[in-house]
């Protein structure tokens, strides 16, 4: 019995068997059975699974963190808020010094104050990139009025050359504007 891959037939899901059916282009019609096996695998590939986490101290005082629970009962279960909160360090690293904290959190201050300092840079310098566009334009207006109104051909000349120059000074510096 062919059934189409569109349509989930109930009689199907009694059936194990996974035998290959073809339609008339050749291509391989899945059984139900095997979509709802594909189905499940799928999803179970896609679901995270969480372990708890065990927290215990030893006779040496040494913390230890395992997925399975200790022998000993002073444990306790770690929840995933705690784990964001646990910083890891290397065994046989020393921790940073009260100096060594202070030192970075200069140097932290005084990136910040950088940053600040060249973004108001660079805020100065958009201003005043917009200040002489601005002031290209108005120019430009103005040549285009004085041309519009009338000229001798020398004037008219040297008002299209003007024109000419800060068209080319606005094509450099005020891109898009």
């Amino acid at each position: 019995m062919s059934y189409s891959h569109r349509r989930f037939p109930v009689a199907c899901f009694a059936s194990a068997s996974i035998e290959r059916r073809y339609d008339r282009k050749g291509t391989v019609i899945m059984s139900a059975a095997l979509r709802i096996i594909a189905m499940l695998v799928v999803a179970g590939i896609g679901t995270p699974s969480w372990a708890q986490i065990y927290q215990y101290v030893d006779e040496h005082g040494v913390v230890h963190f395992s997925d399975s629970p200790p022998a000993q009962d002073n444990h306790r279960i770690i929840e995933q808020a705690d784990l964001d909160a646990i910083t890891t360090t290397v065994p046989g690293t020393p921790l940073p010094s009260a100096a060594d904290q202070r030192r970075d959190e200069v140097a932290r201050q005084r990136n910040r104050a950088a940053q600040t300092s060249s973004l108001q840079r660079l805020q100065a310098e958009q201003a005043a990139q917009s200040n002489r566009c601005d002031s290209y334009q108005a120019r430009l207006d103005t040549i285009q009025s004085r041309l519009r109104a009338g000229y001798g051909i020398q004037e008219g000349n040297r008002l299209r050359e003007a024109r000419r120059e800060i068209r080319v000074l606005m094509g450099r510096e005020c891109h898009g504007r």
